[in-house]
């Protein structure tokens, strides 16, 4: 009775053994980052759908260029205003922002900001010379001028116009 005892005893501890089963480690998914990485030239297209409706002296904020970087660098703020333009009977697009660079190494940044409908490029401006310091924010400024022309083919109805940003980066430091 004593062997029976320890066998089924020796039974218990090996079944309470084999519930510990061995830890497993495995590589998950990796955190998808929502932010894109590009090397220069990158080319943003950004649809001007609604520009027609908008009100003069009024705009849009464009907040998602911030998830797109160019070489360490990312427009951190694009503000797009819709004026009028009496000296040439036309239009003006008051084109604002920032650009701003992770910690890295200084950059010479230039803009270039086309007006396009269809395979069309209705007009064009360019900001060069951005010096875009390491770890800091640096402002631009420029003005897409469209004469009565050109602001009737952006406002027409046939196809909503882009706005294609390139942003070209070198090394500045």
């Amino acid at each position: 009775m004593k062997n029976l005892i320890r066998a089924l005893g020796l039974l218990a501890l090996c079944a309470v053994t084999s519930l510990h089963a061995q830890v497993v480690a495995r590589q998950g998914d990796p955190a998808v980052s929502p932010l894109q990485e590009f090397k220069s030239p990158m080319v943003l297209d950004l649809p001007m759908k609604g520009f027609r409706e908008l009100s003069f002296d009024t705009g849009k904020d464009f907040k998602e260029v911030r998830k797109f970087y160019c070489d360490d660098l990312v427009i951190s703020q694009l503000l797009v205003s819709k004026k009028e333009d009496g000296r040439r009977g036309g239009i003006k697009l008051e084109i604002k922002g920032a650009v701003s660079v992770r910690p890295s190494y200084d950059r010479l940044a230039i803009l270039r900001f086309d007006l396009v409908k269809g395979e069309e490029r209705i007009a064009t401006t360019q900001i060069s010379g951005i010096n875009a310091e390491e770890g800091k924010t640096r402002s631009f400024a420029t003005v897409l001028r469209l004469d009565a022309n050109e602001a009737a083919a952006f406002l027409s109805p046939e196809a909503d116009p882009i706005l294609r940003v390139t942003v070209t980066v070198k090394d500045n430091s």
